[in-house]
């Protein structure tokens, strides 16, 4: 029997396995290092679990950027010839929203006051590779 297709309005549900090993020429005796690999908690998904772990064994504190991203720092004060991280995560996405067939008029109001937003400041202002028109 074939199961029946889920309701197209029913958030997706994802299971997400990331591993980087690094390999090294010779014995390392720290290091330390950024990574971006938890998934965000915002609009249309919800992080529902997360795990970070290395090995050898690492020191983890997180941290948010200034767009919202949870960064975590490694740091590994042991001497090792390989690392390995792994981050297990559960993801519950909405479907995407039907598009409108036409817009509000005030929308174009709301849009220039984004420029206000802190979070939204990178990405709208003007750089040497694009310019307002």
């Amino acid at each position: 029997m074939k199961p029946s297709p889920g309701d197209p309005t029913d958030p997706a549900r994802y299971r997400i396995e990331h591993r980087s090993r690094l390999e090294y020429s010779s014995i390392v005796r720290r290091c330390t290092m950024s990574l971006c690999l938890q998934p965000r908690h915002d609009d249309g998904q919800r992080l529902l679990d997360f795990v970070l772990s290395t090995a050898p064994e690492g020191h983890l504190v997180a941290d948010i950027d200034t767009f919202g991203n949870t960064k975590h720092l490694l740091s590994v004060n042991q001497e090792h010839r390989s690392l390995e991280v792994l981050s297990t995560c559960i993801v519950e996405v909405d479907p995407p929203a039907t598009l409108p067939t036409r817009l509000d008029p005030g929308v174009w109001d709301a849009i220039r006051s984004a420029r206000f937003d802190p979070q939204r400041w990178d990405f709208i202002q003007p750089t040497t590779a694009t310019r307002p028109s």
